[in-house]
């Protein structure tokens, strides 16, 4: 609040006093040149004490003369200045001095008291600037300092004091509001805060925007527009003799606390689309809205807080929102992707914009990043693996589930699918639920379901498969028109889990090789808990092997929860051979043209856009050979058992070595 010019007293009274004490807090009033007339201030120094300073001014009239009076002022010279604090109990003062100059008049007299006993007298006079001290400690003391017997004028004056070594400042206060912050409907009443002047200094007022809210420049009273949108309301001094100029301000939000998007009437996902599609590509809207809906699709769980998931009005995927990096309820981050699941009920507040991608191929409306839950209705649902894959041998299993938003585990039931007495001693009063297995030495893989129920959630089924013993496996037949790569059961390729892998790397199974890289700064990984290969974003690629016969066409399957953004292809070398999907979540089918189905050829899946995919498997259908016929097989594998075998030129054999046959009117390999 005080111009630096007023510190020049201050600073050759530090100079006088430095001797004297080390950490020194100074009090400055009045400025260089200019005489102090101000009847009154109070003011808190920064341990609490409170400082009165009065000013008395002379009963009788006088004449305005230049070299004291105030441009513009015709008030009286102060005949007594006195200043007034109590000192705290718990705090000594151990140095005190108090520094007067630029007097002109008569002589003057500065006396000092701590309690009821002078401590320091001095004569101030227009040639000689005084400075009374104490080197005592006090505490808990009334000190007053008073200046009598002038006849026109103190200039300049300084107060320090070394407090147990802490630096004391005692400022005047300035402007300042109490309340900042108003939220107010259209046109409504309004009754402008109060302004904190403790220096009744000159103010004006000013509205930053007077459609919103217009300001009586001199009262300060405010009148609230029709226009929806923000204001600030500015009370502004100027600078004068004694102080800088001040400034304090508050804003006013004008909105229709029931207008369509508000909290208490929000949009549907339909008309939310609508008043998204008048804002412009990319471009952000002004202010919050509030959009209900039923969530129906989950896509994937972000920085260990946030779920990108979309809604819409019926809970399907027909006419959707997305909810880009959403927040849980009133911000806090959500723990895990399972927080959230098609069919919750959630109203979400935000902004808003269409995005579109760089090249347009991609317009999506969709709340922009921290938006956040401010209501959450969960449909009761289990959450449990779908798969659980045991060895051969007697093994014990478990399957691990949760309940989420609602319900307990004491209306919790499992139920076995009929005929599969090879799975005993289910225990589902607990998580994860255990059960027990026999050995398995039937010559084939087996499996059974489990079914999961919970009051008011959907039931959710769990299938368990249980390897055959290699040593009694008797002869498999395997589909020949097409191969599966598998992602989706367990992480047998043995993908990285912890932290995700860049440079491309070599991974095997079933006795196949790919190659898998990511891109800078987003590689790829097994996300165990959704079972899948995460593979993002664009740049990153996974070539399968050269298989030696020709490739009809490539089908990808994606994750439930993957992005609806992310487009991919099948490149040869650094040729797409197919056409651009977009969206992961589902089968995306890649059709090869003929000229590229050559036996030996490396088929490479590429991302194609700043989005990651999610794959669970991946299908490679046979093309025809030359001179060959082939009839499609269904099972992937069974056991030949008592089957009819016949070789490709009819005739029926009763023993079978490596090659082609038809058994039960199919085409099969015999490994």
């Amino acid at each position: 609040m005080m111009k630096k010019l007023r510190y020049l007293c201050t600073l050759l009274l530090m100079a006088v006093a430095s001797a004297m004490w080390a950490d020194t807090g100074t009090i400055a009033f009045g400025k260089n040149g200019t005489k102090i007339d101000k009847t009154s201030v109070i003011g808190t120094d920064n341990l609490g004490n409170t400082w009165t300073i009065t000013t008395v001014a002379q009963e009788s009239s006088f004449t305005q003369q230049d070299d004291y009076s105030q441009v513009g002022a015709a008030k009286k010279p102060a005949t007594s200045i006195t200043f007034t604090t109590t000192l705290a109990e718990e705090k000594e003062i151990k140095s005190f001095s108090a520094k007067f100059g630029g007097f002109s008049g008569t002589d003057g007299t500065i006396t000092l008291k701590i309690g009821d006993t002078t401590v320091g007298t001095g004569v101030l006079n227009a040639t000689n600037d005084v400075t009374v001290s104490t080197n005592q400690a006090y505490k808990g003391k009334v000190l007053t300092i008073t200046v009598t017997d002038i006849s026109k004028g103190v200039k300049c004056y300084s107060i320090s004091y070394s407090y147990d070594g802490e630096t004391i400042e005692l400022s005047p206060a300035g402007l300042a509001y109490e309340e900042t912050a108003f939220t107010v409907a259209p046109g409504a009443s309004f009754t402008a805060p109060t302004l904190t002047n403790p220096n009744n200094l000159t103010v004006t007022y000013e509205s930053s925007d007077e459609d919103v809210a217009s300001v009586n420049a001199s009262t300060g009273a405010v009148t609230i527009g029709t226009k929806e949108g923000k204001a600030t309301i500015t009370a502004s001094s100027e600078e004068n003799d004694q102080y800088e100029a001040g400034e304090a301000s508050y804003t006013i939000t004008v909105k229709d606390p029931n207008g369509p998007g508000t909290e208490t009437n929000p949009f549907t996902v339909e008309k939310a689309i609508s008043f998204i599609n008048t804002l412009g590509d990319n471009v952000l809207s002004d202010k919050e809205v509030y959009v209900s809906g039923i969530v129906s699709q989950v896509d994937h769980y972000v920085g260990d807080k946030y779920i990108t998931y979309w809604i819409s009005d019926d809970g399907t995927t027909t006419t959707q929102l997305e909810v880009y990096k959403g927040l849980g309820l009133n911000g806090a981050a959500f723990k895990a992707i399972t927080d959230l699941g098609v069919g919750d009920k959630v109203t979400v507040c935000g902004k808003v914009k269409l995005y579109k991608n760089n090249s347009g191929s991609v317009i999506i409306p969709e709340f922009d990043a921290d938006n956040k839950l401010v209501s959450f209705e969960g449909v009761t649902r289990i959450v449990a693996d779908d798969v659980v894959t045991l060895e051969y041998d007697a093994t014990s299993g478990e399957i691990a589930y949760t309940v989420q938003n609602q319900g307990s585990v004491s209306s919790f039931s499992v139920e076995l699918e009929a005929g599969c007495d090879w799975i005993s001693n289910i225990n589902y009063a607990t998580s994860p639920i255990t059960f027990t297995t026999t050995e398995n030495d039937g010559g084939a893989d087996r499996s059974a379901t489990i079914t999961l129920h919970h009051t008011g959630a959907e039931d959710k089924v769990v299938t368990v498969t249980q390897k055959c013993n290699p040593d009694n496996v008797k002869m498999v037949i395997e589909e020949e028109d097409k191969i599966t790569f598998s992602f989706n059961t367990n992480n047998k390729w043995d993908f990285p889990t912890d932290t995700k892998g860049i440079d491309e790397a070599e991974y095997t199974a079933d006795g196949y090789t790919i190659k898998v890289a990511g891109s800078t700064g987003n590689g790829y990984k097994y996300d165990n808990n959704v079972k899948c290969l995460l593979l993002g974003k664009e740049g990153a690629y996974l070539s399968l092997p050269a298989f030696s016969f020709p490739v009809s066409k490539i089908e990808v399957e994606g994750n439930s929860g993957a992005s609806g953004k992310v487009t991919q292809n099948i490149f040869v070398d650094d040729e797409a051979v197919s056409t651009e999907t977009t969206g992961a979540a589902e089968t995306n089918t890649y059709e090869i043209p003929s000229d590229n189905q050559a036996a030996g050829t490396i088929y490479t899946l590429k991302v194609t856009n700043d989005y990651n995919t999610q794959i669970t498997k991946i299908i490679v259908y046979k093309g025809e050979e030359s001179g060959t016929i082939s009839t499609g097989i269904n099972n992937i594998e069974q056991t030949i058992g008592d089957a009819a075998i016949y070789n490709l030129n009819g005739v029926r054999v009763n023993k079978v070595q490596k090659g082609v046959y038809v058994v039960n009117g199919k085409k099969v390999v015999i490994k």
